[in-house]
């Protein structure tokens, strides 16, 4: 069974970038262009991981981490945090919330592929 991943990305390129470097691993990928009922979803669909921008519209990325590791789910899903905003503030404030890791956009796909197998224990094809 492919491991569930959950991206919140509401930029459709950067989706479609982002599904399309990762179809490598064969992944259960559930998109979504907007944090609208965020919650609802991770207890719907559970995944392994979770992968969110950190300005989609909609959602407060950061409460959202916070939610997520006051109701547990943090041991259970790995959140990383997608974003343009690199600052070293707003890296340091999301890891510690919770996230495992901060990618800075433009994303590197390969390195993605790759960060993305190691979180989920997965080998790349």
């Amino acid at each position: 069974m492919p491991a569930r991943v959950m991206l919140i990305e509401g930029d459709r390129p950067t989706a479609d970038l982002i599904k399309l470097g990762l179809s490598r691993l064969n992944l259960d990928i559930d998109h979504h262009l907007d944090g609208a009922d965020v919650l609802a979803r991770l207890v719907q669909r559970r995944p392994a991981l979770l992968l969110v921008d950190m300005l989609v519209p909609g959602l407060n990325t950061l409460e959202l981490i916070g939610e997520m590791r006051r109701r547990g789910w943090l041991r259970q899903t790995q959140v990383v945090v997608i974003s343009a905003l690199g600052f070293k503030e707003v890296v340091q404030q999301a890891i510690q919330m919770g996230a495992v890791d901060f990618l800075v956009k433009p994303l590197s796909v390969d390195a993605l592929v790759e960060k993305t197998s190691r979180w989920l224990g997965l080998q790349v094809e």
